[in-house]
């Protein structure tokens, strides 16, 4: 994608809305560590590192292979902006960090909900 493209993405979602604030920082957090999208859903927050000296999220992908991805400094901030507005100060580390409305942060947000 062109970085025009990618501008005109990010601005899509309404900021002004929970939902918006969200979708902004699950677009950022795909687009920053180009992972599959049920790896992004399938992330807990206990795979964030966010405060350490290179800020990493470990993927589980294909096989249960772990790797490492490291952050970039936007992401990060989106991710905390994010993790402080729908998991609180203290987060459970067993909860998914982009959660299903419906069964709260203990339930993984569906492909279908982020199509929507």
């Amino acid at each position: 994608m062109s970085k025009k493209a990618v501008k005109a993405l990010l601005a899509a979602p309404d900021l002004s809305t929970k939902t918006g604030r969200r979708d902004l920082a699950l677009m950022v957090t795909m687009y920053g560590t180009a992972t599959r999208i049920d790896e992004i859903l399938s992330m807990k927050i206990q795979q964030l590192h966010l405060d350490a000296e290179k800020p990493s999220v470990n993927i589980i992908g294909k096989g249960n292979k772990i790797r490492t991805l490291y952050l970039l400094p936007k992401a990060v901030a989106h991710l905390r902006k994010y993790i402080k507005e729908f998991h609180g100060d203290m987060p459970e580390p067993d909860s998914y960090v982009f959660y299903s409305r419906n069964t709260r942060p203990m339930g993984k947000m569906t492909q279908p909900a982020v199509s929507k």
